[in-house]
């Protein structure tokens, strides 16, 4: 029943074009391509390894602190803020 049960939701999955692990894991797989852009495609909590790579972003600064590993990274539009990996603040250069 379960087997059953867990092809039906990977078929709607697949009809509704996302990819069929991604109804059976959560994992939403690759972001569009349009989201992937850095402008729309930064959300807080994401990894350094979810970054666009049209971001053009790399680390400047890592500090290894007893609460965690903080990193900053800049990218194009100003400056990425992480701490153990996790996207946690952006700070924007007025152009």
């Amino acid at each position: 029943m379960r087997l059953r049960l867990a092809l039906a939701v990977a078929g709607a999955a697949a009809l509704a074009g996302a990819p069929a692990h991604a109804a059976l894991t959560g994992d939403p797989g690759p972001a569009p391509a349009e989201a992937r852009s850095c402008k729309g495609g930064l959300e807080f909590g994401m990894a350094t390894s979810r970054i666009p790579f049209a971001c053009g972003a790399y680390p400047v600064q890592t500090r290894i602190t007893p609460t965690g590993r903080q990193e900053k990274w800049q990218y194009k539009g100003g400056y990425l803020f992480f701490i153990d990996g996790i996207l946690t603040a952006i700070r924007q250069i007025a152009p």
